[in-house]
């Protein structure tokens, strides 16, 4: 079981979810961002680190896997 930094909006499966709601061609920037309770930079972040890294890219960098 991995733990989550105290301040993490989002959880990999969140960010996974973002990405995709993000990535359906219906869906804005700004509109996810809003549904997801983040800033539209964030949800930029994340889609540019799954489109380079996948999935791999979504989990918390800052934590290593016990």
């Amino acid at each position: 079981m991995s733990k989550t930094h105290k301040n993490v909006v989002l959880t990999p499966t969140g960010r996974l979810a973002m990405v995709d709601t993000e990535m359906a061609e219906e869906n804005t920037l700004v509109d996810v961002a809003i549904g997801f309770n983040v800033t539209p930079q964030t949800v930029r972040k994340w889609v540019n680190r799954y489109k380079e890294e996948g999935e791999a890219g979504l989990q918390d960098p800052f934590l290593s896997p016990t």
